[in-house]
């Protein structure tokens, strides 16, 4: 009786029982493993849950129709679940809303993170009503023509000369004559009576130079043979800009000709000019802003900037070389101090084949970041610390430095120069990398004779392909990173090649990163590739501890006083592999990975799982951090340094 009522789906699993309580047994057992499944199910689907390219709307109704799903299942979810899910799912454009709610000490309710949510996206559409500008030099949108890279193409042409060209040519010749501006053809008319004077008349250099400038020798002549007009100064050609500036500011001088045509051909016919077609004309209007950036309320008032921003698509950036504009060098010899700095383009710098950085790996290098505040300031974290770190490496090395002042003083002229390349806030950070190497030739084992002290930069997004997603680590044991007595300890070029073999191993078999073991019992946890890593338990949180083979990182050293103030026992010690069996939570610490939680960690071929998101310490910390480095709270541990 009971089968004849059954699907064939639910039948499968009744089939050769043969009382009526073993068959209810079996239903009640089979119907329990498909809820837990739908259960497993959607509470994926609310972690994963994103708003991407959909609006808030849809994103909202999406988030709430799984929450509902899991309600109706009898697995409701929590306020404070909804609380912490609904900012991770909005994406890089929320990145600074998400890090201020989950900064607070206390989770907002999920009415407030609703309530917050919407004023965000009215006073961001009330600052965005105005249509974006774009360069009439390429046509593309949130940039300016004097930010647009095809200024320097003199083979580039816009879309719209060739149209302005073909619409002049006359198919029919019936059809009335279209005229153009002396050369400005996206001005044209068929109508002659709108030419209030039409007449010839002669060129001369006044004519064509636009702006109008005094200018005491001329840039060129109207006689296109004339020798002088082509050994025009280098420096008075746009095209071939000063390679150099002094203090974050480009050489000027303002007795120099503008040339703005340098290869003007001789005009000898007359040419058609064209005065004001309705209303005299109207003063220039000022220059241009690129990009307006969202404006936040501060104590009641609002705080607007505008700042100009390079033509990055600032959702997009992932952790990889973008050239920018500046760079900093300063040089010295084996027995000086380091003096004067300057800074130039960005560019390729000489390298002599015996230096001792290409031939006995004697360099050093820093790496850190610049955040851009809601208010369009911009801020450092913790540069003495890297200066430090620095000299201390350099001694290590046989190396002279350059002192603490000169090490930050480069670091702000470095941001300033490059500032339009400091991504708006929550889309990233301006990734800030000094190098000191030695420059001079050498060829027996022996210090360089010369040093460069360099400092490029480049706009970053996320370290981990995974953004915040937790990690998926695995153990190695057969390569070590560092020795007892070796270069672990500083930040020397020469410890990072060594770990690509088990890294590109470890990632080709679907792992983010390698966690490598000491060298001596092959027992201990050192760190990962490029961070170092913590372990939670209870209320305690356990790192190794640097004694020369671990680098002593300064976001490790931020988190480790970050935890102690939040009430943890913070201990640093030899950790045991054997710890990660039963532990809490793992995470990964360092300037590009600021914290990263680890999802799980594989060691011979076992897995453990750990912890991750709404109410992991990692989560807590990150928040909090992120905070600090942007400026969203109150730095109170006097970590950050901002830049006039």
């Amino acid at each position: 009786m009971i089968n004849s009522t059954l699907s064939k789906e639910i039948l499968s699993h009744v089939v050769g029982l043969e009382t009526s309580l073993e068959v209810w047994k079996a239903l009640g057992s089979t119907l329990a493993q498909h809820s837990k499944a739908r259960e497993l199910q959607l509470k994926h689907a609310l972690q994963e849950c994103k708003k991407g390219n959909s609006t808030i709307d849809d994103y909202l109704r999406t988030f709430k129709n799984i929450c509902d799903s899991l309600g109706a299942i009898g697995c409701s979810v929590t306020d404070e679940d909804k609380s912490y899910w609904l900012p991770q799912g909005l994406g890089p454009n929320y990145e600074s809303f998400t890090t201020t709610m989950l900064a607070k000490p206390l989770i907002p309710s999920y009415q407030e993170v609703m309530a917050s949510l919407k004023i965000r996206n009215l006073r961001t559409s009330s600052l965005h009503k105005s249509p974006m500008e774009s360069a009439y030099i390429c046509g593309r949108a949130n940039h300016t023509a004097i930010q647009c890279y095809k200024r320097f193409d003199h083979a580039f042409q816009s879309d719209e000369i060739p149209e302005a060209l073909a619409s002049m040519t006359i198919g029919d010749p019936h059809e009335r004559a279209w005229y153009s501006d002396s050369g400005a053809t996206s001005h044209m008319t068929n109508n002659e009576g709108n030419f209030s004077k039409l007449q010839s008349y002669s060129v001369t250099d006044k004519d064509l130079n636009p702006l109008a400038l005094s200018i005491p020798s001329p840039s060129f002549s109207s006689n296109f043979g004339d020798e002088s007009s082509r050994n025009t100064d280098a420096s008075n050609n746009p095209d071939h800009p000063s390679d150099e500036i002094q203090g974050g500011m480009p050489h000027s001088n303002s007795t120099q000709s503008l040339n703005l045509s340098p290869n003007v051909p001789p005009v000898h016919q007359p040419c058609v000019s064209i005065t004001p077609l309705s209303s005299p004309p109207s003063p220039p209007p000022p220059p241009p802003r690129s990009q307006e950036v969202l404006a936040y309320r501060s104590g009641g008032n609002a705080i607007r900037t505008e700042e100009d921003y390079a033509d990055v698509n600032w959702d997009e950036i992932g952790f990889g070389l973008m050239p920018t504009d500046y760079m900093y060098v300063m040089k010295c010899s084996q027995d000086e101090k380091f003096s004067c700095g300057e800074l130039n383009r960005y560019g390729n710098i000489e390298l002599s084949p015996s230096s001792g950085v290409l031939n006995y790996g004697q360099g050093l290098f820093e790496g850190m970041k610049a955040y851009r505040k809601v208010d369009g300031g911009l801020l450092l974290f913790r540069p003495e610390e890297n200066a430090q770190r620095l000299k201390f490496g350099a001694e290590r090395m046989c190396m002279p430095s350059p002192s603490t002042e000169q090490f930050i003083n480069a670091v702000k002229q470095t941001v300033v120069a490059n500032k339009r390349w400091v991504p708006p806030p929550g889309k990233g950070s301006l990734y800030i990398r000094p190098l000191l190497i030695g420059t001079g030739a050498i060829l027996g084992l022996a210090p360089a004779p010369n040093y460069t002290f360099l400092i490029y930069a480049s706009p970053v997004g996320n370290y981990f392909k995974e953004g915040l997603a937790p990690l998926n680590l695995v153990i190695e044991d057969e390569f070590h990173r560092a020795i007892p007595g070796g270069t672990g300890g500083i930040k020397t070029i020469a410890n990072y090649a060594p770990v690509l073999k088990a890294q590109t191993r470890a990632k080709s078999n679907g792992f983010s990163d390698v966690l490598y073991l000491d060298s001596v019992k092959k027992k201990y946890l050192e760190e990962v590739s490029s961070c170092n890593v913590f372990v939670v338990k209870g209320n305690v949180i356990s790192t190794p501890s640097t004694e020369g083979t671990i680098l002593s990182g300064i976001t490790r050293k931020s988190i480790i006083d970050l935890a102690r103030n939040y009430g943890y026992q913070v201990e640093e010690r030899p950790i045991p592999v054997t710890e990660l069996t039963h532990a809490d939570e793992v995470f990964c610490t360092g300037t590009a990975v600021i914290v990263a939680p680890v999802g799980s960690i594989t060691y011979q071929g076992k897995r453990f799982e750990y912890k991750t998101g709404l109410g992991a310490v990692s989560q807590k910390l990150y928040s909090t951090l992120t905070a600090i480095q942007t400026g969203l709270i109150k730095d109170k541990m006097g970590w950050t340094v901002e830049i006039d």
